[in-house]
């Protein structure tokens, strides 16, 4: 069942947020790898549709996010074709010019998606990313995806713990910690610390290697999916320190 709601906070640098729903109720945690279709960055105020779901941590998630004007236009049961002359028509004119609209729509999206695309081999930077299952390793590879604006690849790499922070407490709690790489790059680590172990003792100094999911900011990118991912859908990240490994 699709429900309706609005984006009242988003955190972009993180790549989540939560979704009110329009019927009222308690807020929903959203992940930027839920939306099916992004033709920008979602941003506070966005009205969109949604599925809730369950997760094993017991919480609600919106999976298969989509924003208001591009939800699945293939659930016709309520329309029933009849003949007109030696046409069929599907349903009333009204449901011949909502499903004009979709398509137009849809072609809408595709021709972004694919300028996006030309864009993105090109290596210029949008203001949305595009999802790929390219892995890379060390500094060098985190420090190429920070200058080409990539997101959403898989990194491993190690260095040394630069500064501890505070734990992000807002929706699912993740221990944050900044680790300076051997090119002198550093990137911030997010770690679930609702889904995983958290790592410790840590202090400042102390050398860790980690594998997860790159996004990226103009800060240096954060890496999380340090763990696993009850869904499956992620892979399994991980953190080893001081002889331990964290997933």
């Amino acid at each position: 069942m699709r429900l309706k709601g609005t984006l009242t906070e988003w955190n972009d640098d993180r790549g989540f947020g939560f979704i009110e729903p329009t019927e009222g109720g308690t807020r929903v945690f959203c992940h930027i790898k839920a939306f099916d279709v992004r033709v920008r960055r979602p941003m506070v105020g966005d009205g969109v549709t949604y599925e809730a779901v369950k997760g094993e941590d017991g919480r609600m998630r919106a999976e298969h996010v989509r924003p208001v004007g591009l939800e699945d236009a293939s659930d016709q049961s309520n329309i029933k074709p009849q003949a007109a002359g030696d046409h069929v028509v599907m349903g009333s004119r009204k449901s011949w010019k909502s499903g004009l609209v979709t398509a137009i729509i849809l072609a809408v999206v595709g021709f972004y998606a694919y300028q996006h695309s030309a864009s993105y081999r090109t290596g210029s930077s949008h203001d949305f990313t595009v999802e790929t299952s390219d892995s890379g390793h060390g500094s060098d590879s985190i420090a190429q995806a920070f200058n080409q604006h990539r997101s959403n690849i898989q990194v491993q790499g190690s260095g040394v713990v630069d500064r501890i922070l505070s734990d992000d407490t807002q929706g699912l709690r993740h221990q944050r910690f900044i680790v300076r790489l051997a090119s002198g790059h550093r990137v911030l680590i997010a770690h679930n610390i609702d889904l995983a172990s958290r790592v410790e003792p840590l202090a400042e100094g102390d050398r860790v290697e980690f594998y997860g999911e790159y996004e990226w900011n103009d800060k240096g990118g954060v890496v999380h999916w340090t763990h696993r991912d009850p869904q499956g859908h992620h892979q399994t990240g991980w953190i080893k320190h001081g002889g331990s490994t964290y997933q």
